[in-house]
């Protein structure tokens, strides 16, 4: 191979890789953090209904990442129920997206535990992977304008939540 030809491959790729990189920057949010704005996302609930973040402007969103199989997920799960049934005639919506690959296991729990809200199937982990998520639980806080306001890592403190709402649902 000539050295032209090696050049011309080597600059062309180099194009190529900086193209794809700017490409995952703004398809993978880079820049996710506090008071930046929420990624729209399509995912399917159980019964196979696809639902959009974009469909809850105008409220105050919980999105919590979980799984089955993560004992402190469940439990927080429990508590964002108990709070739900407290707060969404004011305009609050939890929205719980499963990174369970089986999903039998997510019906089984949501059959066993009579859960109030949005349950969301992300098997390929897709949405978790745009939202950074490195560890469940998980959740974001995000505002009537779908600002996220609140990261929470870990289990949720119940009387922290209620007081990041009240403030958020105003």
């Amino acid at each position: 191979m000539s050295r032209k030809l090696l050049l011309l491959f080597l600059l062309t790729f180099s194009l190529f890789s900086l193209l794809e990189l700017n490409l995952n920057k703004k398809l993978f949010a880079e820049d996710l953090e506090l008071d930046s704005p929420a990624i729209n996302f399509v995912l399917p609930n159980i019964k196979g209904e696809n639902y959009s973040l974009n469909q809850f402007r105008r409220k105050v969103v919980l999105l919590n990442f979980w799984a089955t199989w993560c004992s402190p997920c469940k439990e927080e799960i429990l508590i964002l129920n108990k709070i739900y049934k407290s707060y969404k005639k004011l305009g609050f919506e939890v929205i719980a997206i499963s990174l369970d690959v089986d999903i039998e296991r997510v019906k089984n729990f949501l059959r066993e535990n009579n859960i109030s809200f949005l349950v969301l199937l992300d098997k390929k982990g897709i949405v978790g992977f745009k939202y950074k998520i490195k560890s469940i639980p998980t959740s974001f806080l995000i505002d009537k304008n779908h600002i996220i306001r609140k990261i929470y890592i870990g289990i949720i403190k119940e009387k922290e939540l209620v007081k990041d709402l009240e403030k958020w649902l105003k």
